[in-house]
């Protein structure tokens, strides 16, 4: 198997403008059969603000009450919401990154956004990797093409 054929690519958050201090819930992202998870999140680019929260949650099934923070992904405790979530930023786009070691985690992800200070467009996406099978078409792949090599 070639590792690219490993990988799943999802869309986690369409494209979709927030109000200022409201929150964007993800659609749950299922792991099963997968050891790593890539998720990345975007906003439009805006002079003085990014997230004022980004928060990773986890659950068993894909019930809403029971999704919780994942451990060690806890804004304000396991990273400082300046740097990682930005608040002031001086760049024209902001993007959170988070690399995720599935092992000992719960089966189902999703991400809660909420952009800081003004409206904003935000979007997600995620990359599933290491999985047990190869994605060889674009049903299993979440892809619109997909062209393997003979």
């Amino acid at each position: 198997m070639f590792s690219l054929q490993g990988v799943k690519h999802q869309n986690l958050i369409s494209p979709q403008t927030c109000a200022t201090n409201a929150t964007v819930t993800s659609i749950n992202i299922d792991t099963s059969g997968f050891s790593e998870l890539q998720i990345c999140v975007m906003r439009e680019s805006h002079a003085t603000a990014g997230f004022s929260a980004l928060t990773i949650q986890q659950s068993d099934d894909t019930v809403a009450s029971n999704f919780a923070t994942v451990t060690g992904l806890v804004s304000g405790t396991d990273y400082v919401p300046t740097s990682a979530v930005v608040t002031a930023s001086t760049v024209t786009n902001v993007s959170f990154v988070a690399n995720i070691d599935l092992r000992g985690k719960k089966r189902f992800f999703r991400v809660l956004v909420t952009p800081a200070t003004a409206s904003a467009s935000v979007a997600g996406h995620v990359i599933l990797a290491r999985g047990s099978q190869s994605a060889l078409d674009s049903a299993a792949g979440a892809a619109q093409f997909v062209q393997t090599p003979d």
